[in-house]
């Protein structure tokens, strides 16, 4: 084995010239101006004292022997006896890099070997001692030259220096022994590079052990990490792959959760799009396993599939992108979409966004009506995001399937689709039993507003605390939904017969069995409901007093954003009386309805008594005009002064474009600009 030294270009050059000099045995002086050009700068140092430096150019100095110092024969030498009573003269200045043999040669205690000048170690071979000598002369006297033509801090110079494969681990163990650190340094790099050669390490001290392992490369590591004899060392690798984590990836990670902490729910997990890592091994594979499939074309699937079947274990979260899909995934030799899922076992998010699940692939499958055995392959995934896959009412009713025995999974991203009516109803069925489940993205999914009661009676048990529904119930009720009440009110529609509070008795449904039976969809919601969207979903008045209702009791609701819908001052006036007997709300927006300034009485009624909001928006009610303004804008000031006291923060009020004049505008605008409570956007 060959182990080598980094050094600079300089040292390497000057190393190779000093060198060649001493194995020719040329008996040239010393020369020490044998250089091209010689320059005269004028420097003051010393306190101001005017000193001439000399500058050469050229090539490097060629020294002869009589530059090296001399150890004097008389005393400068040990006499080191090996276990096979071989023994070696060495310089006191070489025996000095023997950390182990540092009190006996310099404490102020008089041991035997100092006056006999023998040291033995029984331990330790003739061949091995032999190699370690050899290694710690050349660089005792690298050391010398480096000292006398560049100066104590420049780096040791390079050297080549040869080890038997068989004597490697005698050499690391008596380097770890005899405390040469930079031997120690070469044979843990021998080591850890053939590592694969050795029977067993159990039986390395934990510290020599961490001596290897810092050299090992990522892959070395992980190969390591498959050996149990090198699990038994008990090694703690963390800060070894938060090294390769940051040397290897220059970007904004997210690191992982200490293992001291619960891990995290969904709420917790900050600014990125899924859980966050268990370990800074998970971490650095699955970004090196995503740059691997980012580059794939194709054209070495075979390899890429090997690569992520050996590391795909470790892997904590994985993007499919549409290029890859189209150029690994829909080929007729690539695995299906549960098989590659399968290669990532311990997954916590899997990320499927704006790929073509609809089309049918070589085979003839259509991928999306597999999602829902991926879940079966992934027991550990928290976060699973199918947006934009062209997901269809069949595709969601086989994942409802799944979901139901489901334990993990945490966000469930499915906006953009078309799962429709039928295919919401079954994943809301179910929601009850997937009590992990917290966040549900159905965002414009041709939902319309009457579905089936089993799916509000799912709805109404479920642990959700986000729920987004923006941009549904836009759509009429299709005339192919025919709809069936109980015998002794067949003359009677679903929805007469729920404003008429007609009480239907209807069993739960399995998963999966959409029934027909029809309500309104805001007559329930989750109890546990945090953050409520519906923006742009054609909401009326009517439909606000349905979800107002069905809000009533709710004690957790802190965000709801109705947004862009079809709301005026009737419903604006029941929402604000029913926020008058709620004392969790945070948030509310209602930007972009049709909301006049004829509800302003009860808006300031609402800030003066509500306990928490900190945030209304009016913004784009083109209709809300000046009336009352001031009295809604001091009942605002008001709020804000009492979220000074209690959270020392400002109460926000959003009146850009409305009906104001833009002279009132500006008067008021320059009327609050002293007060401190309030953030008013006019």
């Amino acid at each position: 084995m060959a182990m080598e030294t980094a050094p600079t270009s300089q040292t390497e050059a000057l190393a190779a010239g000093s060198d060649a000099s001493l194995q020719s045995g040329s008996k040239k002086e010393c020369v020490m101006k044998p250089w091209k050009q010689k320059q005269l700068r004028k420097s003051f140092i010393n306190g101001g004292a005017l000193e001439e430096i000399e500058i050469f150019e050229g090539k490097p100095v060629v020294y002869g022997h009589s530059c090296l110092e001399i150890t004097p024969p008389e005393s400068g030498y040990m006499r080191i006896v090996t276990g096979d009573d071989a023994e070696f003269l060495v310089p006191s200045k070489v025996v000095d890099c023997f950390q182990c043999v540092d009190v006996i040669l310099h404490g102020d205690v008089m041991f035997r070997e100092k006056l006999d000048k023998v040291i033995r170690f029984p331990d330790i071979q003739a061949k091995v001692m032999e190699s370690i000598l050899r290694f710690v002369f050349i660089e005792h006297l690298n050391t010398l030259k480096a000292a006398k033509y560049w100066g104590h801090e420049m780096p040791r110079l390079v050297f080549q220096f040869e080890v038997d494969p068989g004597q490697v681990m005698d050499t690391i163990y008596a380097a770890h022994f005899l405390g040469i650190k930079s031997l120690l340094s070469v044979a843990a790099t021998m080591v850890a590079q053939h590592l694969q050669d050795l029977p067993d390490v159990s039986s390395m001290p934990s510290d020599l052990a961490w001596c290897v392992a810092e050299q090992f490369s990522a892959q070395e590591l992980l190969d390591a990490e498959d050996r149990s004899d090198f699990l038994s060392l008990n090694l703690d690798t963390e800060i070894l792959w938060e090294k390769h984590c940051k040397k290897c990836f220059q970007v904004d990670i997210v690191p992982p959760m200490p293992k001291s902490l619960p891990y995290p729910s969904y709420d917790c997990w900050g600014l990125g799009a899924g859980p966050p890592p268990t370990s800074w091994k998970s971490l650095f594979i699955a970004l090196q396993l995503q740059h691997l499939a980012d580059r794939q074309d194709g054209g070495e699937n075979e390899k890429f599939f090997k690569s992520i079947s050996y590391k795909g274990k470790h892997a904590f979260s994985h993007t499919i992108r549409p290029m890859f899909w189209e150029w690994v995934m829909k080929g007729r030799n690539s695995l299906s979409l549960p098989s590659y899922a399968a290669q990532y076992p311990n997954l916590l998010s899997l990320n499927l966004i704006k790929l073509p699940l609809w089309k049918a692939v070589e085979d003839g499958t259509i991928p999306c009506l597999s999602v829902g055995h991926i879940l079966n392959e992934l027991p550990l995934l928290q976060h699973l995001d199918i947006s934009e896959t062209g997901f269809t009412t069949e595709a969601a009713v086989n994942l409802s399937k799944a979901l139901q025995s489901h334990k993990r999974l945490q966000v469930l991203h499915m906006a953009f689709n078309e799962i429709k009516t039928e295919g919401f109803a079954a994943i809301a069925q179910i929601l009850p039993f997937v009590k992990t489940l917290k966040l549900l993205d159905v965002r414009e999914n041709l939902i319309d507003y009457p579905v089936c009661k089993a799916a509000v009676s799912g709805l109404h048990e479920s642990t959700l605390k986000e729920l987004l529904l923006d941009e549904n119930f836009r759509c009429k009720p299709r005339a192919d939904l025919s709809l069936e009440a109980s015998p002794s009110n067949s003359s009677m529609s679903p929805r007469s017969a729920a404003n008429n509070n007609v009480d239907v008795d209807e069993s739960w449904s399995k998963p999966g069995d959409v029934t027909k039976l029809q309500v309104p969809m805001f007559s329930a919601m989750p109890p546990n409901l945090h953050i409520l969207n519906l923006q742009d979903c054609g909401i009326t008045d009517t439909q606000i007093r349905t979800l107002v209702q069905a809000l009533s009791e709710h004690v957790s609701i802190e965000k709801l954003d109705l947004t862009e819908n079809n709301i005026t001052s009737e419903g604006a006036t029941a929402i604000f009386s029913w926020l008058q007997t709620n004392a969790s709300l945070v948030d509310l927006c209602l930007a972009n309805n049709n909301i006049s300034e004829s509800c302003s009485a009860v808006i300031s009624r609402t800030l003066h008594n509500h306990a928490s909001i900190e945030k209304l928006s009016l913004r784009r009610n083109y209709a809300y005009g000046e009336d009352h303004l001031l009295e809604v804008i001091h009942a605002g000031i008001v709020r804000g002064e009492t979220m000074m006291t209690t959270k020392g923060r400002k109460f926000m009020l959003d009146l850009r474009l409305t009906n104001i004049f833009y002279l009132t505008r500006a008067r008021v605008q320059n009327q609050i600009s002293d007060i401190s409570s309030l953030n008013l956007l006019i």
